[in-house]
């Protein structure tokens, strides 16, 4: 049956892409989001391959596909994918993934355009920063450029930031890090040092 509450497919719905093997195993083929490296998919491998009976548990990081195959009761793959669920990862049949509406890919196309726009404008203020002598610009100058480069720099990390945090958000509320974590600290810290340098006088 069908959870109202999350609108997510609940195990049973997921069993429904499950094929009989004529030797008596099992075999799931389903579509997981939230998939962001190499971690995510040791971690979902390590926790399938724990169960007993299970003979294969691979996931594709570029297609976002697992493939899953046990020998057992039928019903051991609903346990299965919810350890999955636990993990943080959504898990869907895959003709159901097939008509999702959000496209993953499209969105990161997006934040990565936006965050190169925004690096060449930054580009283009750093170089007369850096090529002409700070005694020409003067104090009031330099603040003023570094603020202009800040107004373009925060909007951009807030916006193309999004992948990091959302996933770094997912891994923390679930108990567990993956890379999104340190990249997200990273940006979260560079871009305060930066406020505190610009609010502070420095001169970079």
């Amino acid at each position: 049956m069908a959870d109202a509450s999350d609108g997510q497919p609940r195990p049973d719905d997921t069993l429904s892409a499950l094929a009989d093997q004529a030797d008596g195993a099992y075999q799931l083929s389903l579509a997981v989001g939230g998939l962001t490296c190499a971690g995510c998919i040791a971690k979902i491998e390590r926790g399938l391959t724990a169960f007993d009976g299970v003979e294969e548990a691979r996931v594709n990081f570029s297609t976002g596909r697992l493939a899953l195959r046990w020998r057992g009761a039928r019903a051991d793959g609903d346990a299965m994918v919810d350890s999955v669920r636990r993990l943080g990862f959504t898990v869907t049949p895959l003709q159901h993934a097939a008509i999702a509406p959000d496209d993953p890919a499209r969105g990161l196309l997006k934040a990565v355009a936006v965050a190169g726009f925004a690096m060449g404008n930054i580009m283009l203020i750093s170089v007369m920063l850096w090529t002409t002598g700070h005694d020409v610009l003067g104090p009031g100058t330099l603040g003023l450029f570094h603020w202009v480069s800040a107004a373009i720099a925060l909007p951009t990390i807030v916006y193309s930031g999004q992948p990091f945090f959302r996933s770094a958000a997912a891994a923390l509320k679930t108990g567990r890090t993956n890379m999104d974590v340190p990249i997200s600290l990273a940006l979260v810290l560079a871009s305060a040092m930066s406020i505190s340098e610009i609010m502070n006088g420095g001169p970079y």
